[in-house]
C-alpha cells in the first residue's frame, strides 16, 4: 500500500471516529440531561451545551426526512474509495446496526426512530429548561437584585424572599425533603445542623440543633403542616420564635421559582425584618451551593 493510500485510509478512520463521537454526543447528550438534572449537575443545562445538542439532532432528523446521507459518511466513503479500500452504502447508523445486530431494517424505521428521538430532545427543553446566558437576568445566582426585591409584603408579621434556581421543581423539592441535603444548607452562613428527628409528612416532627459559628447551640423544633410534592412545603416553627414557613415551588423561565414566606406570631419592625431577609438570603445562597454541588 502506498503512502498516499495509507494517509487517505487514516483520514477516513479519523472521520469515522469523529462520526462515532457525534453519535455518542447526540444519544449520550440526552441521557446526560436527564441524569444530570436528577442528580443536580447544573452544567448539563448550560445553554451552549443544550443548543449544540438540539442542533445536532435537528440535522439528523432533517437528513432522514430529506433522504440525505450524512456528509461525514460521504466524506469517509470518498476517502476510502480514493485509498482503494472497502466502502459501504447507506447511512452510518444503518450500516453499523446491520453489521453489529444483523438486522436489515427499511429506511422508514430509521426516519421514525430519529424523529421520535428528536421529539424527546425537544421535550427535555420543557422538562429541564436550559440556563440563560450570563448578561441577562441571573435567575440562579445570588445578587443585589434578589436582596432588594426580596420583601414583597409590607405586613409587619411577614417576610418573603423570592429566588429562581436553574433546576427542575423535583430537584429543588428534593433538596428540601432529603435530610442529608437539607442539613448542609439550612440556616445562615457559618451554621451547621444536627438532625435528631425529621419526619416530612403532615404532623411530622423536625427536631434539630443549629451550631452557630460562635460555638453556641440553638435547639429547634418544627411540625410539618403540609407537603405537596414539587409544589409546597408548610411547617410551624415552635418555641420562643413562633412562625409558619411556606416554601412554594413554581415553574419559571430558566428553572424553578422558590417563594420563601415566613409569617410570625409577633409583629417585627422594619430593621428586624431586614435582618431576617438577609439571613434568609444567606440560607438560599447555601441552598444554591448544594444544588451546584459545591457545598
Amino acid at each position: 500500500m502506498s503512502g498516499s493510500s495509507t494517509s487517505l485510509r487514516l483520514l477516513a478512520d479519523a472521520v469515522l471516529i469523529l462520526h462515532v463521537g457525534v453519535v455518542l454526543f447526540v444519544v449520550g447528550g440526552l441521557l446526560l440531561v436527564i441524569v444530570g438534572n436528577l442528580r443536580g449537575w447544573r452544567w448539563v443545562n448550560a445553554l451552549w451545551f443544550r443548543l449544540a445538542h438540539l442542533a445536532a439532532i435537528a440535522v439528523v432528523v432533517a437528513e432522514a426526512w430529506l433522504g440525505l446521507v450524512c456528509p461525514l459518511t460521504t466524506l469517509e466513503m470518498w476517502l476510502r474509495a480514493q485509498a482503494g479500500t472497502t466502502t459501504y452504502g447507506g447511512g452510518f447508523i444503518e450500516h453499523w446496526l446491520q453489521r453489529l445486530l444483523y438486522w436489515d431494517a427499511p429506511a422508514w424505521v430509521f426516519v421514525l426512530g430519529y424523529t421520535l428521538f428528536g421529539l424527546l430532545v425537544v421535550a427535555s427543553w420543557w422538562i429541564f429548561p436550559p440556563r440563560p446566558l450570563r448578561g441577562g437576568r441571573r435567575h440562579a445566582s445570588p445578587s443585589t437584585e434578589n436582596a432588594v426585591m426580596a420583601d414583597h409584603t409590607s405586613d409587619d408579621h411577614e417576610v418573603l424572599n423570592v429566588r429562581v434556581f436553574a433546576v427542575p421543581r423535583a430537584r429543588l423539592f428534593e433538596a428540601w425533603t432529603d435530610p442529608a441535603q437539607l442539613a448542609r444548607w439550612w440556616g445562615p452562613k457559618g451554621f451547621r445542623n444536627s438532625f435528631e428527628a425529621f419526619e416530612p409528612s403532615p404532623g411530622g416532627h423536625w427536631r434539630y440543633v443549629m451550631h452557630g459559628p460562635d460555638g453556641a447551640d440553638y435547639p429547634n423544633h418544627s411540625v410539618f403542616v403540609e407537603l405537596l410534592p414539587n409544589e409546597r412545603i408548610v411547617f410551624d416553627h415552635l418555641g420562643d420564635h413562633l412562625y409558619r414557613l411556606t416554601a412554594s415551588f413554581a415553574d419559571a423561565p430558566g428553572g424553578t421559582e422558590l417563594r420563601f414566606h415566613m409569617r410570625f406570631e409577633k409583629a417585627h419592625d422594619a430593621a428586624l425584618r431586614g435582618f431576617i431577609l438577609g439571613a434568609n438570603e444567606q440560607n438560599l445562597d447555601r441552598l444554591q451551593a448544594v444544588l451546584d454541588g459545591t457545598a
